[in-house]
């Protein structure tokens, strides 16, 4: 069975019935998932059942204490009353008020009436407090996040350029889409990775935000002349492809994957050239010499160039109302690490060697921000701004705001990433930190053993990330100056002061995006994207193992509910068992007790300390009717025999009773049919006027008085 909901803009087809969570172990992880509206009526059921089961447990322990404190010996009014309360309050809390009401009566009547009820008193608060917290929070049984669920996988599908495809083709065909990706990203990052436990919005994924270790380093991650303040390195940590992707395979394929990337705004002296152009002459431009760069005629001695003064404000009859906002401009430089000939061929640049790294994949961001004034001076490294720059306000006077430093600033990071198999020997667990497009990817499937399923569904695996995966570089490339937030405070004229430290909260941002990539790739995997991309560039899963992590990837979802089967299995069982003994376990102690005398009178006190026996005994005292089944659930008298009413002759003392002669009669009862037992516990029956009587308590009966013959005759 599937489900369909909806997130956004986006369909997701949920699984619905049994499935294994393998966050757990396979007893603790059986899950079943339904709708919301079935999940509350099991929730509601659940809850109900809880308060039966705690009603259960109160009546197996009243019959149990009942019988404990039962004794033939002559006791006091406390503990009679007592006994009364076990037998015929059915929960805590009424058992609570009748022996709170019991130990108000008895004060300063001699004894300790609240030390001889304290234990039930504690025991009864105790039941009803635990049962009703159970009751509260029976929706516990629901997975740890409450609607954690699994994709069906069934329009699963990666992105791939056909042979025929040029890249030209490939670019007008996928571009915009994975921009819009880049930019979803950021928004996520920007919105869940600073507060994710609050926001309803981060609830998509089985993480809200992955975990980054921020550092601050004072090192640099290329040549230390290149550096102009210390960097920073955001680090994963190893994440789980269970407990942190969701990707629901079991623990025999589940990966480690750990994402690093290092930053600095790098130094620009000796780096920098002004160029005069000629097809240009009024536009100098600023060239970046960090390498060269490849074209087909030749290479340049240069990786970026930006046109030294050109802003908006060079237009005619400039006015801010009638001109476009002057924004940042941001230009992207990769460098794959050098781990081969044929991944270094596919550079388009090649960086100086102060800036080479064999070990990770290397990006340049170029930050420009022509036109663009700040209020006060910008000491940031990369966004750095503290050429003056007089203005003249409507009213006439001067005011004094601030410009960039230089043309562009550079912005220097590498990325790499590490892949384990936590089920492998320690010492062939990991691959080393490498780059992350052209090193660790390509190799981690080969930390399982050829032709397993394992590394059959990692090759899936990886072609997912190379499909999707967008990391900081990719973000930056795909959604251009959006990935930059100092331009929520940037206005058309004027923009407000930034930090010192700006260039790092960008970076935090782009790392946040990055880890949001990491986490939607297999989602969108298997939900698909045929709906955004042409057939002709996606590819569904030919193989048994790729579709099997196609189905097994898990989101969360409000418009679902998954319970834990165990938690509802406990519940069901253990309140099941505890109802079916409130039903059959005084049957039980019955049987198993009916030969010993003491648990006889055990037995008979318990049955004549109900509700009905004493509503009969109460007759009986009053000679008013013919009973019969004196020891079972329902006492009766002869057909359509008549009962007495309440007496309220003397309001403060009603009685059930019968009137004779005008006098209210107290005489000793008269005994009807029924069963007494002797000391020795043998039955004895004494027949007397055609009619049986018997004890109403368990002790022999007294003789019967002229009233109570009288009494007969009248009757």
């Amino acid at each position: 069975m599937s489900g369909v909901t909806r997130s956004g803009a986006e369909y997701y087809d949920i699984h619905l019935g049994f499935w294994t969570n393998w966050k757990y172990d396979k007893v603790r992880g059986a899950t079943v998932t339904m709708t919301q509206e079935s999940g509350g009526l099991l929730i509601a059921f659940l809850a109900i059942f809880i308060g039966a089961t705690g009603k259960g447990l109160w009546r197996v322990l009243c019959l149990l204490l009942h019988r404990y404190f039962s004794s033939a010996e002559m006791k006091d009014g406390v503990h009679h009353q007592r006994q009364l309360v076990l037998r015929n309050t059915e929960t805590p809390p009424a058992a609570l008020l009748q022996l709170i009401m019991i130990t108000h009566a008895w004060k300063g009547r001699g004894g300790r009436p609240f030390l001889s009820n304290s234990g039930i008193f504690l025991l009864a608060a105790v039941i009803w407090g635990a049962f009703s917290i159970a009751g509260i929070f029976s929706s516990r049984v629901t997975t740890q996040t409450a609607n954690e669920v699994l994709l069906t996988g069934k329009d699963c599908n990666i992105i791939n350029a056909p042979d025929n495809m040029s890249v030209v083709e490939w670019g007008i065909v996928t571009q915009p889409w994975l921009s819009s990706r880049a930019t979803a990203y950021l928004n996520y990052a920007q919105q869940c990775y600073t507060n994710a436990e609050n926001s309803e919005d981060c609830q998509q994924y089985v993480k809200p935000k992955l975990p980054l270790k921020v550092t601050r380093d004072p090192s640099c991650p290329f040549d230390s002349k290149m550096c102009k303040v210390g960097s920073l390195t955001i680090d994963t940590g190893f994440l789980s492809s269970n407990h942190d992707l969701g990707i629901n395979l079991g623990p025999k394929s589940e990966f480690q994957i750990r994402i690093v990337d290092q930053c600095a705004p790098l130094v620009s002296q000796g780096y920098r050239s002004i160029h005069n152009q000629t097809s240009f002459p009024d536009i100098p431009v600023a060239r970046y010499h960090y390498g060269t760069a490849k074209k087909s005629n030749g290479t340049l001695d240069y990786i970026y160039q930006v046109a030294t003064n050109f802003s908006s404000r060079k237009f005619d009859q400039f006015d801010v109302n009638r001109n476009p906002k002057e924004d940042y401009q941001l230009g992207v430089q990769r460098y794959l690490a050098r781990v081969t000939d044929a991944v270094r061929n596919t550079n388009a640049i090649e960086l100086i060697p102060e800036l080479q790294r064999t070990d990770a994949d290397t990006s340049i961001y170029f930050l420009s921000a022509p036109g663009i004034n700040y209020v006060k001076p910008v000491d940031d490294a990369w966004y750095s701004a503290h050429t003056p720059k007089i203005f003249r306000t409507v009213t006439g006077s001067n005011i004094t705001l601030y410009g960039q430093d230089e043309p562009a600033s550079a912005l220097g990071c590498i990325h790499q990433a590490q892949v384990c198999n936590p089920n492998a020997p320690e010492k062939d667990r990991c691959l080393p930190l490498a780059g992350i497009a052209s090193g660790t990817l390509q190799k981690f499937p080969a930390l399982w053993a050829n032709g397993t399923a394992e590394q059959e569904m990692l090759a899936w695996i990886q072609r997912i990330f190379y499909s999707r995966y967008l990391f900081a570089n990719s973000i930056i490339s795909k959604a251009g100056i959006s990935s930059l937030s100092a331009r929520f405070n940037a206005g058309f004229e004027v923009t407000g002061p930034l930090p010192d430290d700006q260039w790092e909260n960008e970076v935090l941002r782009w790392a946040g995006a990055a880890s949001t990539s990491l986490q939607a790739q297999f989602v969108e995997t298997a939900m698909g994207s045929r709906k955004q991309l042409p057939d002709s560039v996606v590819i569904a899963p030919t193989s048994d193992h790729a579709r099997k992590v196609c189905q097994s990837q898990r989101i969360m979802s409000t418009r679902y509910a998954s319970f834990s089967v165990l938690g509802i299995s406990l519940i069901v069982g253990i309140g099941g068992i505890i109802i079916l003994l409130d039903m059959f376990l005084e049957l039980l102690l019955d049987y198993f007790q009916r030969k010993n005398v003491r648990h006889n009178y055990s037995r008979l006190e318990w049955k004549a300390n109900s509700t009905l026996q004493l509503h009969r005994m109460a007759h009986e005292v009053a000679h008013s009717g013919t009973w019969s089944k004196a020891t079972d659930a329902v006492p009766v008298t002869l057909p359509g025999e008549a009962l007495a009413a309440v007496d309220i002759t003397d309001v403060k003392h009603p009685i059930i009773g019968s009137v004779l002669g005008g006098q209210r009669h107290h005489g000793p009862s008269r005994q009807s049919t029924g069963r007494t037992y002797d000391e020795a516990g043998k039955e004895d029956e004494a027949e007397k006027g055609g009619i049986r009587h018997s004890v109403t308590g368990l002790t022999d009966s007294p003789p019967i008085s002229p009233l109570d013959e009288r009494d007969e005759r009248l009757r």
